[in-house]
């Protein structure tokens, strides 16, 4: 599989990187999201957690948060299914293809925060806005949304846990106190 790393890509092309990496993770022509998902499972070699939660109007739909023991898909639970799809969609793309770059600095992140509590920039600069990255997490997000059959709900998402823990999660991110 050769996956582009650079902005020249044209969409149809990043299609096909798409399709690629999926027919990678062994999924057929179509599949469901339970299968994408143990598949992503495999993959990463930890569980996946599917955290929806009601964001802001102007946050993003959806973030994908690499811990030590398990990673985090947060996602806007006010969209249907067909745009919870295309979101989740979304991130696992980022794990696809933007692992390798996380890897790098995964060791910033666990660097001791200075006093305050704020995350300096360099620690969360893997979480700025790079145009290619995310055109091309967003370009397979849509082939699965095109390749996902039957349309129904998750099975993945995960509804235990501690009811503020989207809230924590955001605070600690923003280097701030859990507002109540």
């Amino acid at each position: 599989m050769t996956l582009r790393t650079n902005g020249s890509a044209t969409l149809a092309a990043l299609s096909r990187d798409a399709d690629a990496a999926l027919r990678t993770l062994g999924l057929r022509s179509t599949f469901t999201l339970d299968d994408l998902h143990c598949r992503m499972e495999w993959l990463r070699g930890r569980p996946v957690r599917l955290i929806p939660t009601d964001l802001p109007v102007l946050a993003p739909h959806g973030a994908w948060i690499a811990a030590e023991a398990a990673d985090y898909i947060f996602f806007d639970r006010s969209g249907g299914p067909l745009l919870t799809t295309q979101i989740i969609g979304h991130e696992y793309g980022h794990m696809v293809y933007d692992a390798a770059a996380l890897a790098a600095v995964t060791p910033l992140i666990a660097a001791p925060r200075p006093a305050g509590g704020a995350v300096r920039g360099a620690t969360l600069a893997h979480a700025g806005y790079h145009p290619f990255r995310e055109r091309r997490a967003e370009v397979f997000g849509t082939v699965v949304v095109q390749r996902v059959a039957p349309w129904s709900s998750h099975g993945g998402v995960t509804r235990a846990g501690p009811p503020d823990l989207p809230a924590r999660m955001m605070a600690a991110l923003e280097g701030g106190r859990v507002r109540a």
